[in-house]
């Protein structure tokens, strides 16, 4: 979370991928994922930003990775 507010106070465009990120209580996961919402942040899923990096099913390449990263 520190890492995504301070790229985004130095006016970086910011992702996080919600379903790639942890912490020792889902609370404190939940809220540091609401604070960068509102801090103008994007959460994203592992599924969503597979989908805009590839732009196309159905081929090898989207196959492999849904096999290997999205299931």
């Amino acid at each position: 979370m520190q890492t995504a507010l301070d790229l985004r106070a130095s006016g970086k465009e910011v992702f996080v991928v919600a379903d790639a990120v942890s912490s020792r209580s889902p609370d404190d996961r939940h809220y540091a994922l609401e604070r960068m919402r509102h801090q103008g942040i994007e959460i994203v899923t592992r599924e969503m930003a597979a989908f805009e990096w590839l732009q196309v099913a159905g081929t090898d390449l989207f196959r492999e990775v849904s096999r290997n990263f999205l299931r």
